[in-house]
């Protein structure tokens, strides 16, 4: 399986990390994007009043993860032939012109999926993105960190949602009027995009890296990758944790917020949202930095830790002190952001490390889009418990279930120590890096 290499070791050049940036702000429009309808269900719901409270939320976010997954199963495809930057400057593009036809045809059921599943489309390839530029743009010690970086970003795109979307509706109190402000969001990612498209090279100094393999050779590799059951683990993984994340933001800003019996009727209770975004964010980060520095590049200890206390904080929403002190109800959300955070940057980091670069398109592709069908889902199923039951509670219980699934799924996850992938690296660099001992 070995394809030998005389390729000397590549120079990365300091413009990589404009890279990064622009990969933070774009993979954080995506996840503004995402959730903006999710504080505003109750008033969107005014607009739709032959609709469930379960029928809103499917029909704005189940379809715009629905069609995510679709594009994000397709665009590792197009990140490898295209590039990032045709990714990102489409991507962003459709994310912007969704969000200005809201006014225009948002009033409408089939109008708003729509929108939705133009902004959907966009938001995919994104999602597909940072293994490949990890790969491509970073040595084998900062990807990890360029992972958690997109993690990061989804935090940070969310944690703006759930703050900046109310108070913008206090304000304009026109939710089509709200959703239409969020432009310059979409436009800042552009420019960004152009930047690193007309700027300095962000690419290993020419004639350092090693070439590309031919077409047959890369079709070895994906094949081989695709019979490797541990490449199936680190999805498993990512489709578990979409359920698991995507349930918790898109059905804990109703819960918190919508009166009893059916939610907690918190006044303002999906602003305490950011906490859990906020804390998201910095996991994010901190993920990679413990992955690298103290798991010594192995990313299942990441990924175990985030599915059990993730999972812990996910069931301390039921318990009844989240009513009664605020303090605790912040301290659940921000446990359950924290380590939510640990494990979609590590399944992903697992494929940048153990893959041949020119496939990891592909597989980040594969992994998001089949992991964002996991969150899908996961808002379908909370969707479905809470239409039939007309509480947030089985909805809650469920997510915490699949949390503990995931659990078990990580305990499969091996990986070769960092000084066996450097040694696989330099001798095949077209072929899959073997499996060694348990992380």
């Amino acid at each position: 399986m070995s394809i030998p290499s005389t390729s000397a070791p590549s120079t990365y050049r300091p413009f990589r990390w404009f890279v990064l940036a622009t990969l933070l702000v774009v993979t954080a429009t995506t996840a503004l994007a995402l959730i903006c309808p999710a504080p505003l269900v109750g008033v969107i719901g005014d607009s739709y009043p032959e609709l469930s409270t379960g029928q809103v939320t499917w029909m704005t976010m189940g379809t715009f993860n629905l069609f995510v997954a679709f594009a994000a199963l397709g665009g590792g495809y197009f990140v490898d032939r295209l590039g990032f930057l045709k990714i990102y400057a489409i991507g962003s593009t459709l994310i912007l012109a969704g969000w200005l036809l809201v006014p225009v045809i948002g009033e409408d059921y089939w109008g708003m999926v729509f929108i939705r599943l133009f902004q959907g489309v966009g938001t995919g390839p994104i999602m597909a993105s940072a293994a490949s530029v990890a790969a491509r743009y970073f040595p084998v010690g900062e990807r990890g960190i360029v992972t958690g970086t997109q993690g990061a970003a989804m935090s940070l795109g969310l944690a703006v949602g759930v703050s900046l979307v109310p108070a913008l509706n206090d304000a304009a109190g026109d939710w089509q009027v709200v959703l239409r402000n969020l432009w310059p969001a979409a436009a800042l990612a552009l420019i960004m995009t152009a930047v690193v498209a007309f700027g300095p090279s962000a690419a290993p100094v020419a004639g350092t890296a090693a070439k590309a393999p031919a077409p047959a050779s890369q079709r070895v590799a994906f094949r081989a990758a695709l019979l490797n059951p541990l490449t199936w683990v680190a999805v498993g993984c990512v489709v578990l944790l979409s359920w698991v994340y995507q349930a918790f933001n898109d059905l804990t800003p109703g819960y918190l917020t919508l009166d009893e019996p059916k939610g907690l009727g918190l006044e303002h209770g999906s602003a305490l949202l950011v906490w859990a975004q906020l804390a998201n964010m910095v996991g994010a980060l901190v993920c990679g930095m413990v992955t690298e520095r103290v798991f010594r590049g192995r990313v299942r200890p990441g990924i175990i830790l985030g599915f059990l206390f993730g999972t812990i904080g996910g069931a301390g929403l039921l318990l009844p002190a989240v009513k009664s002190s605020q303090v605790f109800l912040i301290a659940v959300l921000v446990l359950a952001g924290f380590f939510y955070a640990w494990i979609n940057p590590n399944a992903i980091a697992y494929i940048a490390k153990n893959y041949p670069e020119h496939i990891t398109g592909k597989l980040g592709g594969l992994a998001m889009g089949i992991g964002i069908f996991g969150g899908t889902a996961g808002v379908a199923a909370g969707s479905a418990a809470l239409h039939a039951t007309d509480r947030y509670v089985l909805s809650i219980i469920i997510m915490c279930l699949v949390g503990i699934v995931g659990l078990v799924v990580a305990l499969a996850l091996r990986q070769a120590s960092d000084r066996r992938q450097a040694s696989d690296r330099r001798q095949a660099p077209g072929a899959v890096a073997a499996a060694g001992p348990p992380a």
